[in-house]
């Protein structure tokens, strides 16, 4: 070892040993300085952040290898870092160099360093010094670096807007969670709208979330990204998305009305603007004609659709959309449009009365028998095709009056009505009419005795215009007769000859013989009836009038069976007998008299031993006092057998609301009897269960087996019989066949989708409008799944739903129609209207509805799909957006969106505004979901709170904060203290004045700990997370003092020091604060007495070793405890 000089004034033995120990109390002998150290200090090296590496609580820095290692090798190197709150510098780490790799950018270790155990929020500084045996030589200082980390992923940008011409795509976006530094700006990267590579477009500096892309070019596509950055770092970038610059379609003109009925309305539409991009399809939407929210009922490229089984009378709403890939436009105006029909025709106006003096004339109408659908509000009187005068008038009048025209004037009337559609139907048949005046009385009034109880009445028709009042002889209407009652009574009218003006005699009947009658006779024409005529006087007393209905009868081959009726007048006398008389073919000139002659009160006879096979004519008179009556009719008979059998197989054809077709098999020949086959008779009731009558004499056409009676009541039961005649009579008649007049039914009404699965669908519809004039008996139901219909089920009446479960594939489209038959045919009537079904439920409700952002004026929602569309092949076409007014008024739409989220406008601010969200498919629309929000901005973030611990307490923290910077348009109502992220310390949900409170921690546990503000809206972010340990510092460690060595001798060195280095020790805390200390830092200064002190030892050891100290320099060292 180095040889040295011994002091002045002390003795050391051979051994080194003091012989004074009283002046051993300094050190030895010094050896000879051996100059080890280099020439000078290596130079510094610089650090910089490895990207990616920052968390809230960490950060790796990159440094190079020195440039120059002052000519001896680099022996470490020391990391420093300060408090994060502008203190001193404390030694972190030191480094060995052997993983130092010179003249390389990066290294995975020894020129990198990762900080640990930061304190989120804090804002650090770092530098590194490089050591030699010279010693170390200080790096610059690099920071500050705040402790957090980069900021969240960002959703992707939202296209808020777009338009054609001038083209730009208008983007919006969400600001994510910014980890504790503020974010400085926006990054969006495009690409070329070729589907090129995305490449940067610009930087949007904060708070700006918006930017108007205007340097696209109309039409085209372009991908979107958008990354954020913040001081330190920048997020990863969002999903891409695609929009193109176009706008949505402009607003369609509301629809037009093409044509409508009582169950129909077709509506037509125009292609509006499509603002850049085409436009795919159209979704005309209408309501239930009763005031229900509009629902799609068409969809596609059309532009025109006709919308069946609607209900009569009810205006339904319509209102058209249009879709491009933008999206979809706003709704049309909604236009309203009634399920109705003009008016049918009216029925022929009928003249009242006219006048020529007063130039007048005055008719009446009845209602049309079609309302169209709705009820009837005015009538329009026509004169000559032009309306006339007064014409319009309400529906409760049905007569019209009008004067000031010229006598003997030809005019001409119609009539048209009009219902609710304002629209006046086709007119009435034209009433043509004269101006007169009233006709002149009426002379040659004469009566001749018909029979014993009838006069006939003739009497000298009018002529000319004197007599009938006009020039236009069509004026004269006709005759009355007026009678009185024989017995000098008053006079009522007897005959009515209206709309008979050629009609001058009259049959009067009923009078009894003996009796005088009087009568007399008037004209009357448009203008009323003239004065009547001179009055006649006769009195009755004749011969018997002709016996009735003689009807003859075969008896036998040879024999006939005649009866008749007595006459209806005896004349005034007791018939004393009858004369029978025939004649036979083929020129019945030989009368014979059959006798005996029958009594006056007989009425049957039976004539014998005719020819057989020939033709005979039967007549019969009765006798009295006053001679021979009249004859009868006379009866044609051929002498033989009448057809043996009756016809078979009666039954019914065919029907209408008021015909029947009977139809009947032929007669055999064998069946025809005696002579050939003539035709048929066919017998049928009135439908009232009553007897029979002939309604079908076809004794002469035996070809036709059919007939077709008119004029029945629909409904009621009509029974018939049928029999063959030949010349010779009519054979037996068939047994009666019964049968209800009735139709087919119409087509169901209004069937309807009532549930629908991927199992079922139920069906609903309302009955027939017209049943047929019988009870619906069964439904049949049919269903296209694609190869056509086919029957799947019957229901019986009164029944109106099904359930059709049968081999269905989930979310497969199918087609049903419906027909109904009634009671009374086994015959199916008109198919439904079809209606489109899916196999598939109505879509389900949206989830996670919410606002992304807010500002004062306006709203972005956002939601996820429902859960379930309804069914496998389903997929949600669009989603209805309703708002109310923010006042709790009515809801209406705002938005239909195509994607899951909606921009909402032109709000009020500070409004409590109600939100609703429905998905619509092609099955219907699903619930709604609801949301509400103020129209304001959520508040900003406090910064990074101040977090203490409170004296005293080792469970409790003060937590201090600021007001955030931005409180969102509306006033600030209070915080909320965060713990762990989950657990709310301090509610301070409606006390903003208070910024700073205690709150309790778990000892011995770390928290994180945040602060988030609350406006109206609601919660606000919350500040940056501040990392703290619940417990108090430690104390200050004790007696801070050099190291002595405690000597074994009382000549041993107790003083450690060494020219460049000396040992500190010290002694532990009295209080570990709760947790115990876990590190120890020494800070030394410079010996220099400016107070800038260095951490130039960090470690458990509670004594540590300074090196590369100066000599002579007096040094000044604290030391700090640290615990968790």
């Amino acid at each position: 070892m180095p040889l040295g000089e011994p002091p002045s004034g002390v003795t050391f033995d051979g051994n080194g040993l003091c012989l004074e120990p009283h002046a051993c109390s300094t050190p030895g002998i010094k050896s000879k300085v051996a100059l080890l150290a280099a020439s000078k200090m290596p130079s510094t090296v610089s650090l910089n952040k490895v990207e990616g590496s920052q968390t809230q609580t960490s950060v790796t820095l990159h440094w190079d290898a020195p440039a120059s290692t002052g000519g001896s090798p680099v022996t470490s190197f020391e990391v420093y870092r300060d408090d994060g709150l502008g203190g001193n510098f404390m030694r972190v780490d030191v480094l060995p160099t052997a993983s130092v790799v010179p003249n390389t950018d990066r290294s995975t270790s020894g020129n990198e360093y990762t900080f640990i155990g930061l304190i989120t929020g804090r804002r650090y500084n770092f530098f590194v010094a490089t050591c030699n045996k010279r010693g170390c030589n200080n790096g610059p200082v690099y920071g500050p670096i705040t402790a957090t980390s980069p900021p969240e992923q960002p959703d992707a940008p939202i296209k808020s807007h777009a338009q054609y011409n001038p083209p730009f795509i208008n983007l919006t976006w969400a600001v994510p969670a910014s980890q504790g530094l503020p974010i400085t700006h926006t990054e969006i990267d495009r690409d070329d709208g070729d589907e090129g590579p995305l490449s940067k477009l610009v930087d949007v500096d904060s708070p700006q979330v918006f930017y108007i892309d205007s340097s696209v070019v109309a039409g085209e596509k372009y991908r979107y990204r958008i990354r954020v950055h913040n001081t330190q770092s920048t997020s990863m970038y969002s999903d891409v998305v695609t929009y193109i610059a176009a706008g949505v379609p402009s607003r369609p003109d509301p629809v037009q009305l093409v044509s409508q009925s009582k169950t129909s309305i077709k509506v037509s539409w125009s292609k509006p603007a499509d603002n850049g991009a085409d436009i795919d399809l159209f979704v005309l939407r209408r309501d239930d004609g009763l005031g229900s929210m509009l629902t799609q009922v068409y969809r596609g490229s059309d532009f025109i659709f006709e919308s069946t089984g609607l209900a009569t009378n009810r205006e339904y709403a319509f209102s058209v959309s249009a879709r491009n890939f933008a999206g979809e436009s706003l709704a049309s105006e909604i236009v309203r449009f009634r399920s109705a029909a003009m008016p049918g025709p009216m029925p022929q106006p009928l003249l009242s009365a006219s006048s020529c003096a007063q130039g007048s004339v005055t008719f009446a109408w009845e209602a049309p028998a079609d309302d169209g659908g709705c009820p009837l509000q005015r009538y329009r009187v026509l004169m000559n095709g032009q309306s006339a005068q007064g014409a319009e008038l309400p529906v409760s009048m049905r007569e019209f009056s009008t004067a000031g025209f010229s006598c003997g004037e030809l005019y001409k009337w119609t009539v048209q009505a009009k219902n609710c559609l304002d629209i006046y139907g086709p007119e009435s048949p034209v009433l043509e009419t004269y101006i007169a005046s009233l006709p002149a009385r009426v002379t040659g009034l004469n009566a001749t005795h018909v029979s014993a109880t009838e006069l006939l009445y003739s009497w000298t028709p009018l002529s000319g215009i004197s007599q009938i009042g006009s020039v236009d002889a069509t004026v004269l209407k006709g005759y009355e007769l007026w009678m009185d009652d024989g017995q000098g009574g008053q006079f009522t009218q007897t005959f009515n000859g209206y709309n008979k003006p050629f009609q001058t005699t009259f049959l009067a009947s009923g009078l009894l013989p003996g009796w005088t009658y009087r009568a007399f006779v008037r004209a009357i024409n448009v203008a009323g009836p003239g004065n009547h005529s001179e009055v006649l006087f006769r009195t009755m007393s004749i011969e018997a009038s002709a016996p009735r209905d003689l009807m003859v009868a075969l008896a036998g081959s040879t024999t006939v069976a005649c009866s008749w009726k007595p006459p209806r007048e005896d004349g005034g006398e007791t018939l004393s007998n009858y004369v029978l008389e025939y004649a036979p073919g083929p020129n019945f000139s030989a009368w014979s008299i059959d006798g005996p002659f029958p009594h006056g009160t007989a009425f049957s006879q039976r004539v014998e031993n005719l020819t057989q096979g020939a033709v005979y004519q039967f007549r019969i008179k009765a006798v009295s006092k006053a001679g021979d009556g009249f004859y009868s009719n006379i009866v044609s008979r051929m002498i033989g057998s009448p057809p043996l059998s009756a016809p078979a197989v009666l039954t019914r054809t065919a029907t209408t609301a008021s015909s029947m077709t009977w139809a009947w098999a032929s007669l055999p020949l064998a069946e025809t009897g005696s002579a050939a086959l003539g035709g048929y008779r066919l017998y049928m009731n009135t439908g009232r269960d009553d007897a029979t009558h002939l309604i079908y004499d076809g004794s002469a056409e035996p070809a036709v087996t059919e007939f077709t009676v008119h004029s029945l009541v629909c409904g009621w039961t009509y029974r018939a019989e049928v029999a063959a005649v030949t010349v010779i009579g009519e054979g037996p008649r068939s047994p009666q066949a019964a049968f209800r007049l009735a139709t087919e039914p119409s087509q169901p009404l209004r069937v309807e989708v009532s549930s629908s699965n991927d199992n079922s669908i139920g069906l609903v519809w309302d009955s027939p409008e017209d049943s047929g004039c019988a009870p619906i008996e069964l439904y049949q139901l049919e269903r296209d799944s694609g190869s056509g219909f086919e029957t799947i089920g019957n229901v019986s009446a009164p029944i109106q739903s099904y359930t059709d479960s049968s081999d269905l594939q989930p979310g497969s489209v199918y087609i049903y129609r419906i027909t109904a038959r009634n009671e009374a045919l086994q015959k199916f009537g008109p198919y439904s209207a079809y209606v489109t079904a899916y196999a598939a439920s109505p879509p389900g409700r949206v989830r996670n509805l919410g606002y992304v952002s807010s500002t004062r004026t306006s709203m972005t929602l956002s939601w996820l799909p429902p859960l379930h569309t309804g069914g496998q092949a389903i997929i949600v076409d669009a989603y209805h957006v309703q708002a109310d007014d923010g006042l709790g008024g009515q809801f209406s739409d705002v938005a239909i969106a195509t994607g899951t989220y909606a921009i909402i406008g032109h709000l009020s601010p500070g409004r409590n505004y109600s939100f609703r969200v429905a998905a619509e498919t092609s099955v219907g629309i699903g619930p709604f979901a609801s949301y509400s929000q103020i129209s304001a901005a959520l508040p900003g973030w406090p910064d990074v709170p101040l977090v203490q611990t409170v004296p005293g307490y080792k469970h409790r923290f003060r937590i201090t904060w600021n007001e955030p910077a931005d409180s969102g348009g509306s006033a600030l109502l209070g915080y909320m203290v965060i713990s762990d992220d989950t657990c709310d310390r301090y509610d301070g949900t409606s006390v903003v004045a208070v910024n700073s409170v205690q709150i309790r921690c778990a000892e011995g546990k770390t928290h994180q700990l945040r602060v988030a503000a609350r406006n109206i809206v609601g919660w606000g972010r919350s500040s940056p997370s501040v990392s703290r340990f619940c417990g108090s510092e430690p104390g200050v460690p004790k007696n801070v003092r050099l190291k002595v060595y405690i000597p074994a001798t009382l000549v041993d060195m107790t003083d450690m020091r060494t020219p460049d280095a000396m040992t500190i020790t010290w002694d532990v805390p009295e209080d570990d604060g709760g947790a115990p200390v876990e590190q120890y830092h020494l800070f030394r200064d410079e010996g220099d007495g400016r107070g800038v002190y260095t951490l130039v030892y960090a470690g458990t050891s509670t004594s540590a070793t300074l090196h590369s100290l100066t000599q002579g320099l007096t040094y000044r060292f604290y030391v700090l405890a640290i615990n968790s």
